[in-house]
C-alpha cells in the first residue's frame, strides 16, 4: 500500500473542509447585518421628509398688529410663493423689484387704525405678475400698482376697504401705474371707492379688465381712455348720501376703447358715459346686459 498517496489524500480533503468552512461561515455572517435595520431606516427617511416638506409649505408671517410691513421684496425676478401674511398695520406685501412673480399666497388682515397709506399689497415697479392670491379684510385699498405693465389675475379680493375711508379702493392703478386685470374677484365694502379704478386722464392706465367679478364700492370700474373692458359681472354699487354721487358700474371719460359682454346688476346707473363725443351709446347697450339698474345708460 502507498502511505504516501493516502497520507496526501487526507491532506487535501483537510484543506478542503477547512476552506469550505471559512467560506460559508463568512457569507452567513455577512448577511446578518443586511437584513432588517435597512428595510425600516427607508420609511423613517421618507416620514420625515414628508413632514418636514409639509411644514415648509406655508411660510406665516405674523406681523400681530405692529406699523410695518409684513414682507418687501427688494430682488428682481424673485419668485414669491407660499405664504400667509397677517395682523400688519401698514403694508401686508410690499413689490419693490422688478419681474417679480407673486402667486399663492394669503393676505389677511392689514391696514386697520388711524393710519395712511396702508393697502394689501403695493406693485412699486415694472413687470410684476400677482396671480392666484387671495387678500381679505384691509382696512384701505386692496392692492395698490404704480408699475408699468403689472398683471393682476385669478386672484380674490374680499373685505376690502373695511374702515370706509376715500382711499380704499380694491385695486387701484397709482399715478404712473399701468396694466390689467383678469378673472378676479373684488369685492368692496366702502361705498366711497371703486372696485377696479384706472384713469380717465392718463395718470394711471387700465389696459384689459376682463372676466372680473366686482362687488360693492361707488364704481365698479373706472376705465381708462382705450382701455377693453370685457365679460366682468359688476352688481351692488351705492350712491353715496354724503357726496350726492351715485353709484355706477362702469365709468367711461373721454372712452374710445372697447365696453362689451359686461352684466350689470342692481347699479343706480349701469353705464356712466362721459365727455365721449363719438362714443355709439346705442351699440354700448346692445352689447352689455343690465339687471335691475335704476338706469342702464347715463350720458353727461
Amino acid at each position: 500500500m502507498n502511505w504516501n498517496k493516502i497520507n496526501l489524500s487526507i491532506v487535501y480533503a483537510i484543506v478542503l473542509s477547512v476552506a469550505l468552512f471559512f467560506l460559508f461561515g463568512c457569507k452567513k455572517a455577512e448577511k446578518t447585518p443586511e437584513q432588517t435595520p435597512q428595510q425600516t431606516e427607508k420609511p423613517i427617511e421618507k416620514i420625515a421628509e414628508n413632514e418636514e416638506a409639509q411644514l415648509i409649505k406655508t411660510q406665516v408671517l405674523d406681523g400681530k398688529g405692529i406699523y410695518e410691513i409684513g414682507l418687501e421684496i427688494t430682488k428682481d425676478g424673485e419668485i414669491v410663493k407660499n405664504k400667509l401674511i397677517k395682523n400688519w398695520t401698514q403694508i401686508g406685501l410690499k413689490v419693490n423689484a422688478k419681474g417679480v412673480q407673486v402667486s399663492d399666497i394669503t393676505i389677511d388682515n392689514i391696514g386697520h387704525g388711524d393710519f395712511t397709506n396702508q393697502a394689501g399689497a403695493r406693485l412699486l415697479k415694472d413687470n410684476i405678475i400677482f396671480t392666484k392670491s387671495r387678500i381679505n379684510n384691509t382696512g384701505y385699498d386692496g392692492i395698490g400698482v404704480q408699475g408699468k405693465n403689472c398683471i393682476i389675475s385669478s386672484s380674490t379680493l374680499t373685505n376690502i376697504a373695511t374702515e370706509g375711508h376715500t382711499n380704499g379702493d380694491g385695486i387701484m392703478f397709482m399715478v404712473g401705474g399701468t396694466g390689467s386685470v383678469y378673472n378676479t374677484y373684488v369685492e368692496l365694502k366702502s361705498f366711497i371707492k371703486h372696485c377696479i379704478k384706472g384713469s380717465a386722464d392718463g395718470r394711471a392706465t387700465l389696459y384689459d379688465a376682463i372676466g372680473n367679478t366686482c362687488i360693492g364700492g361707488a364704481s365698479g370700474i373706472i376705465a381708462s381712455q382705450y382701455s377693453v373692458i370685457k365679460g366682468n359681472k359688476i352688481s351692488n354699487q351705492q350712491s353715496n348720501p354724503e357726496t350726492g354721487v351715485e353709484g355706477r358700474g362702469i365709468v367711461l371719460v373721454g372712452f374710445k376703447g372697447t365696453c362689451e359682454n359686461n352684466i350689470m346688476t342692481n347699479c343706480p346707473i349701469g353705464i356712466l358715459v362721459s365727455n365721449s363725443p363719438d362714443l355709439d351709446v346705442e351699440k354700448l347697450r346692445r352689447e352689455n346686459t343690465f339687471i335691475n339698474c335704476t338706469i342702464d345708460i347715463k350720458v353727461k
